[in-house]
Parts: structure tokens; C-alpha cells; sequence
């Protein structure tokens, strides 16, 4: 656990080993820890939504994440240079997309806080002056700040849309195809936008769909695009057989990222 001394005697009684954080910035070296793990060993619990259920805590391994972070990578093809912005809770999967991934190719993370996220204005003058280039964002947060775009002087919007963007990944929530369309017509920003598909359970997205705009006037739900590397996705029916075209059926993912269980309905 890495603490601080003013919180160090929480832990005086738990059996945890503790990295005190005011110790190590006082050191002018400090040896690294030892410690040894397998890659099945767990690495983090992370609860669910409970959006449909009670929430329930995902168990991580260490496999489970270094697996993610790879994928990921890929998927949303994070590069060195990028500064991507960290708006989730850290209680969310998401954390893992916003910060570990960037991280692991050398990018910077920004992080928005509570007053950023509730004033629109605040969100992107942060976007602008700390040069964000790849943003991840629910659509229905989205729609909210474009609103509140459309609804700025003209200057203002041209202003603060004079950024860095180059990429927005949208996730968590269904995306209609006007967001997109609206965000390439009317305020003709040049920024990607990938649409994702992902669950707790799976560490985080399993697919992904770089979205090409084709203006239409009918507002649709867009597609979730193909399984990220390493990961197949089925659609079967209640006898775990494929179902046909515009069939309905229940999502069956199999991929490295799938989690090890919920935590205490599983053996450790």
C-alpha cells in the first residue's frame, strides 16, 4: 500500500506491506521492492455499475491487465506523444483504459477534476491548454457539453474547439449516430471518433468501430465494429448456438482480459 504519514497508522494492524510516500521522496535513492507474483495471482478488484444488479466486485489478474493494456493499445492506437484525458472515478474499469494504457507507451495522462467536468467551459479550456489530443467520454456526457457548444458565441466555440484533438473514444453507453454527424457537421472538428464496446468483466473494451461519417438524416444506434486482437465475440441463443441474421441472441466474449470472477464467489 503506498500511503503517506499522516495515513500510515490506518494500516499499523493489517498485514500489508507499506510504502510511505513522504520516506521516499526524503531518500535521494530507494531500492525497489521485492516483490513476486504470478500472472494469475490477483492484481485488483473493481466493482460493477450495478446498473441491473447489485453491484459486484470483478477480480483482476495480474495477466488479465498486462493483457489489456496490450490490446488496447491497439485498438484505440495511443501514441507516445498524445496527452489523453483522465475524466472517469477511479472506482470505474475505465481507469485502466484512461491511465494505464497511456502510461504503458509512454503518453501523459490529464486529469479532469469535478469542477471540469461540471462546467463545460472549464472542460475545454483544459482540453485546449494542456493540448489533449485523444479525449474517452460517455455519450451522454457528450451530448451535454455539445450543447452547450451550440449554444456559446461563436467566437467562444471557434476558440476552444481550436485544440489538439485528434481522437474521441466513445464507450460505457449506447452511441446514436447524430452525436458523430453533429460533431463533424456543425462544428467541423476533425477529431476521429472510435466507438467502443466493453464490460467490468472484460477489463475494459473488446471491441471497436473507427467511425467514417456518412451524413444521414434518421438517427441510428451505431455499430460496435469488429473484436479487438486476441478476443472473439459470439451471438448465440439460449442453446449457445449462433443465431441467424437479425436474430436476437446474448454477447459471449473469450478473450485473455475476461476476469478471474466476482470476488467472494471464487477460489483464490
Amino acid at each position: 500500500i503506498i500511503t503517506n504519514e499522516k495515513t500510515k497508522n490506518r494500516f499499523c494492524n493489517k498485514k500489508y506491506n507499506l510504502l510511505v510516500y513522504d520516506d521516499v521522496r526524503s531518500q535521494t535513492s530507494c531500492n525497489k521492492p521485492s516483490i513476486h507474483f504470478q500472472k494469475n495471482d490477483l492484481a485488483c478488484v473493481i466493482y460493477t455499475t450495478g446498473s441491473s444488479d447489485t453491484p459486484k466486485g470483478v477480480s483482476f489478474s495480474h495477466s488479465n491487465l498486462s493483457n489489456f493494456v496490450q490490446i488496447a493499445q491497439d485498438a484505440i492506437r495511443y501514441r507516445s506523444d498524445d496527452r489523453c484525458l483522465f475524466s472517469s472515478a477511479v472506482t470505474f474499469v475505465v481507469v485502466i483504459r484512461q491511465i494505464l494504457v497511456p502510461l504503458a507507451v509512454g503518453a501523459q495522462v490529464i486529469i479532469a477534476d469535478s469542477e471540469h467536468l461540471a462546467n463545460p467551459h472549464q472542460f475545454f479550456c483544459l482540453i485546449k491548454t494542456e493540448q489533449v489530443t485523444t479525449m474517452d467520454i460517455v455519450p451522454s456526457y457528450w451530448r451535454v457539453i455539445m450543447d452547450w457548444l451550440s449554444a456559446v458565441r461563436v467566437e467562444t466555440r471557434v476558440d476552444l474547439l481550436n485544440n489538439k484533438l485528434r481522437q474521441i473514444v466513445s464507450g460505457g453507453e449506447l452511441l446514436l449516430s447524430d452525436l458523430p454527424q453533429r460533431w463533424a457537421r456543425e462544428f467541423q472538428h476533425p477529431a476521429q471518433i472510435i466507438n467502443v464496446l466493453g464490460q467490468t468483466e472484460t477489463t475494459g473494451i473488446v471491441s471497436n468501430n473507427r467511425l467514417s461519417f456518412q451524413i444521414e438524416e434518421t438517427i441510428k444506434p451505431l455499430p460496435i465494429g469488429k473484436p479487438n486482437k486476441k478476443t472473439k465475440i459470439f451471438v448465440l441463443n439460449s442453446g449457445l448456438n449462433p443465431v441467424g441474421k437479425d436474430e436476437i441472441g446474448e454477447i459471449l466474449i473469450s478473450s485473455p482480459c475476461v476476469a478471474l470472477g466476482y470476488f467472494k464467489k471464487m477460489k483464490l
